[in-house]
């Protein structure tokens, strides 16, 4: 398990909002490495929705001034 305090989401959530408009620019590169599935990430509109998903979240915690709780992977 990992935590983020609320200070540190506020500053994850900064550069969410500045890699957000380039999620795209990832596709290529993503589509290259990507040499079969792994797991629920089949391609790049998963892998797109997941970090989207969580940039909701960060921004969510930053708004309310909420620490994170995730799991390492």
């Amino acid at each position: 398990m990992l935590w983020l305090l609320p200070e540190e989401v506020a500053a994850l959530h900064h550069f969410w909002g500045q890699a957000e408009p380039h999620l795209g620019s990832l596709r290529e590169p993503f589509d290259r490495h990507l040499t079969e599935p792994i797991g629920w990430i089949k391609d790049f509109p998963s892998f797109s929705r997941l970090v989207t998903e969580w940039g909701d979240v960060v921004s969510q915690a930053a708004r309310r001034n909420w620490a994170v709780i995730g799991l390492r992977c």
